[in-house]
């Protein structure tokens, strides 16, 4: 199975939707996160339909207006059951159908200012406590570094905003999937500046029950093309299902004093 994520920066023009439809098409995606829609509740019904018309669609929005992340998905090959819908991100269930196996999955789109990302960092922590036991993967937009390598241009020195980060990843055990592709996620090159700036502001986090699971499982990080972020692209692999070792008894064993 393939899941993904992209902050698209504004999904309302054809040319983004019919990029996202590409995309979908071209990795085979059947779980897709957008973050930065900008949708508007009237718009809403057109996007679906020039864009992924037969998936089904979680929404979670910014204001009363405007929607922030979209989780779309095919209904043929997974069933998405939404867990917590918060301003930050959509928490879900994911079932893949054909495996009938569950994992969970939160689409992240962080607040621009760090201590409006506190709130996101305390509920990642709040995550990992609930779903110890469980596959889990925390994939988006997180719109903060975790050190100063992970800046190119701009100011590179170590802040607050990466500390409560760090402290976040190190409290949830989380840990970033093994990826290939671009390794700054997001650049401002677009708008033409003089002071160019690069990030590696997206990420896919795992758990250790993930590698489990899928311990196969790697993130491609794909060119941005009409976007300023790199969508990410999550081969989960082949599923690995352990059985019992058999016990074994040594006869030496029983020649030892303490035994």
């Amino acid at each position: 199975m393939i899941i993904s994520s992209w902050n698209i920066r504004g999904l309302n023009r054809l040319n983004k939707m019919h990029e996202v439809s590409k995309l979908t098409r071209l990795h085979n995606i059947s779980v897709l996160g957008l973050m930065e829609t900008k949708v508007k509740d009237v718009n809403m019904d057109f996007v679906k339909t020039n864009m992924l018309p037969h998936w089904d669609y979680l929404i979670n929005k910014n204001t009363n207006t405007t929607s922030r992340i979209w989780v779309t998905w095919n209904p043929e090959i997974v069933k998405v059951t939404l867990i917590e819908d918060n301003n930050q991100f959509l928490h879900v269930n994911i079932l893949d159908m054909e495996k009938k196996q569950n994992f969970l999955a939160t689409f992240v789109y962080g607040l621009s200012l760090p201590n409006d990302r506190k709130d996101l960092w305390c509920r990642l922590e709040d995550i990992a406590k609930s779903s110890q036991g469980i596959p889990w993967v925390t994939l988006g937009d997180f719109n903060e570094v975790l050190n100063p390598h992970e800046i190119f241009g701009g100011n590179q020195q170590r802040d607050p905003g990466m500390e409560d980060f760090n402290n976040c990843i190190n409290k949830a055990c989380l840990v970033d999937l093994r990826y290939t592709g671009i390794f700054y996620t997001w650049s401002n090159r677009r708008f033409y500046r003089d002071d160019f700036i690069e990030r590696k502001l997206d990420r896919a986090l795992i758990n250790t029950d993930w590698l489990d699971v899928y311990p196969n499982s790697h993130a491609k990080f794909q060119p941005p093309g009409i976007s300023d972020h790199s969508p990410i692209i999550i081969d989960l692999g082949t599923i690995m299902r352990y059985k019992g070792l058999p016990f074994k008894f040594y006869n030496y064993w029983a020649s030892f004093d303490n035994f």
